[in-house]
């Protein structure tokens, strides 16, 4: 059972993550006229997506991951 939920939650946070990359492009591309400043908000945002995927695979000991 512990496994099934670790796999729901990655499902979840999987989605999020995507959620997260689509409203980022579509502000970037509507408010954020300068291709540098655009360019480095949606590296803040994939670092953060990056960050959080790190720690949801760090939280669990090596024997729990699937």
């Amino acid at each position: 059972m512990g496994t099934s939920a670790i796999s729901h939650l990655k499902y979840d946070l999987d989605n999020y993550a995507v959620a997260l990359k689509r409203v980022a492009n579509l502000a970037a591309g509507f408010f954020l006229e300068d291709a540098i400043i655009r360019m480095n908000y949606l590296k803040e945002i994939d670092d953060y997506i990056n960050e959080m995927n790190y720690r949801f695979h760090q939280t669990f000991d090596p024997n729990e991951r699937m």
